[in-house]
């Protein structure tokens, strides 16, 4: 019996050996190919060659959800037209509201004409802060962990590496839960704050309407609202129902790209957008399921992402080719690092905050617009539901170029880290201004290119034609790009540091810090001066503050502590305060 236990126990020792060797072997042709791309290839090269797949899997991301509101937009009021409205149902149809807006407005009252077009671009209006709500909750374990596993490959730690990859997937498991839970629970209430009064521009002009427009006008109003409310309620729904797939989705790229294998990435972005426009088209044009097929189409996307990378990394694992190991899952043997948990959780938590910190300013400046600017500020222009339409028309636009400065961004990410483990500064520093000019140049271009020259076309696409509202807002929207490579650079030097607080401080400046204070002046100068366009600029004032302040500190941050002439100067360190000092230099 003894011998027989003794055989067991030798046969496994030499299986664990084997396994052993096997990812030893791994690991030596990992660190060989991770060590020439971001050792010794030349900086501008390397952070295009691993940059240039995030950028494509950012605009793959945003051409996905560019898609979905394209296909609403334009299929949607084909199907979905107004006049099924209760308020035309009892001897006041849309025509005679179309001509009693006509009429109204050439005396000069300037009446919102609603249409399904508005409606739905409205809808899509109201669905922008969730949406980046989403976002922001699978940054927080996925961009921490892929930030520790990064590291762990830079310092050659193997073991450490797993670790990170099996307590990162439990906490975005309970993460996502935790989440979807509180999304679902807060979905109604952040919509229906957006839209503000519907009828606020009717109670202004009321003394100059008769009982009976008015009455009418009222119906439609509330009626239009309710639909709206409806379309964003049934969308926001089913994408936060589906937001653990949307969480692995990122979860498993975002390492796979760690481990230098962005092609396989950029296959499975290119597949689930085929796939997810060819379902929109099936459910939203033949299913006529409005805005609720879109957002099945987004899920069903993201569940072939994941399917996708499961199958891919259980390849891997059966060829010994990575170290994002399935049995390292195994419950029996997974270790719970809790102050691991914690350094993935504080290292992600500015991409979360940033995000988070966005989808409130979006949410703020609707809210300020439909509730405090137009409510006080007395002129019969536009109401609110019309500007929120011209951004529904924008935003998508805007969303479909903004994602791939994120993308240059999340490749220095990974780069820094990489080389942070290492402690190779020199490179570290060059990184950072080869990866900020990077975004600096595509942003400019795209906000020449887009926001001055082809704005009209682009427009067109969500049935807003000569519009100069409209054209104005997607410039201001696009003049923001270049910008934001200098906002986000620091935080990406903080991550890649460990210096969490610093991190979020750069995520909450710009839709927190600066965007609070300012937005409030520029609304209290919009009803000073009567005049609701002046708040339009709040969104480019605010990133050009907060951009300022973020680069100046980074700046100094960058060259105070990784210059070489400090480096190699303990004297220095010893003097300086210790809180001031990235982690491994304390």
């Amino acid at each position: 019996m003894w011998f027989k236990k003794a055989n067991n126990s030798t046969k496994k020792c030499v299986n664990d050996v084997k396994k052993s060797a096997s990812s030893t072997v791994f690991a030596d042709k990992t660190q060989s190919r991770l060590d020439k791309l971001f050792l010794h290839t030349p900086i501008i090269k390397a952070v295009i060659i691993i940059s240039i797949p995030s950028m494509l899997m950012a605009f793959m991301s945003a051409l996905y959800t560019f898609s979905d509101q394209l296909m609403m937009a334009k299929i949607i009021p084909i199907f979905q037209p107004l006049e099924h409205l209760s308020a035309f149902t009892h001897g006041f149809s849309y025509h005679d509201y179309i001509f009693k807006v006509k009429e109204l407005n050439a005396q000069g009252l300037n009446i919102t004409l609603y249409s399904s077009n508005l409606v739905v671009r409205t809808a899509v209006a109201n669905i922008a802060p969730i949406t980046i709500f989403l976002t922001a909750s699978t940054l927080l374990i996925g961009n921490g962990t892929s930030i520790n596993f990064s590291r762990a490959n830079g310092k050659k730690d193997k073991l450490r590496a797993q670790q990170v990859w099996a307590n990162g997937f439990y906490s975005n498991l309970i993460w996502g839960l935790l989440i979807t839970v509180l999304l679902l629970a807060s979905a109604k209430t952040i919509i229906s704050l957006e839209n503000g009064n519907p009828i606020s521009q009717l109670e202004s002009i009321k003394d100059q309407l008769t009982n009976a427009d008015y009455k009418n006008l009222k119906e439609v109003y509330n009626d239009s609202n309710n639909l709206i409310l409806t379309y964003s309620e049934h969308f926001a729904y089913i994408a936060i129902s589906g937001l653990v797939f949307n969480m692995f989705d990122l979860f498993f790229s975002i390492l796979i790209i760690t481990e230098g294998k962005q092609k396989m990435v950029v296959f499975a972005a290119l597949m689930s957008n085929i796939l997810n426009i060819f379902l929109d088209f099936i459910f939203i044009y033949f299913g006529r399921m409005a805005m609720i097929g879109g957002a099945i189409a987004t899920v069903i996307g993201w569940s072939f992402n994941c399917a996708w990378y499961v199958l891919q990394i259980w390849i891997m694992n059966k060829k010994g080719e990575t170290n994002i190991l399935f049995s390292a899952l195994k419950w029996k043997k997974h270790e719970i690092d809790w102050k691991l948990i914690q350094n993935i959780f504080f290292n992600g938590l500015a991409s979360f905050l940033r995000n988070i910190s966005m989808g409130i300013a979006v949410w703020w400046q609707l809210f300020m617009l439909s509730t405090f600017v137009f409510a006080n500020i007395q002129t019969s222009g536009a109401a609110a539901s019309s500007f929120t339409n011209f951004y529904g028309a924008a935003n998508p636009i805007y969303s479909l170029f903004f994602p791939v400065i994120l993308g240059t961004i999340q490749g220095s990410r990974i780069m820094c880290s990489y080389l942070y483990g290492a402690k190779n500064f020199k490179r570290f520093r060059t990184t950072y201004w080869v990866a900020m000019s990077i975004g600096f140049i595509y942003g400019f271009s795209i906000a020449m290119i887009i926001g001055f020259w082809l704005n009209p076309y682009f427009l067109t696409l969500f049935n807003i034609n000569d519009q100069p509202t409209a054209q104005l807002i997607l410039i201001i929207m696009l003049m923001q790009l270049p910008i934001y490579a200098f906002t986000v650079g620091g935080q990406v030097i903080f991550q890649a540091t460990s210096k969490s607080f610093n991190a979020c401080i750069c995520a909450l400046m710009q839709g927190i810090f600066c965007n609070i204070p300012i937005s409030l002046i520029i609304a209290w100068i919009s009803i000073g001066l009567n005049n609701q366009y002046i708040f339009l600029w709040t969104p480019l004032i605010v990133i050009i503050f907060s951009s300022i302040i973020i680069f100046i500190w980074t700046v100094i941050y960058m060259h105070k502590y990784f210059s070489d002439d400090i480096l190699n100067t303990k004297i220095r360190y010893m003097m300086d305060k210790k809180w001031l000092m990235p982690p491994s230099h304390r």
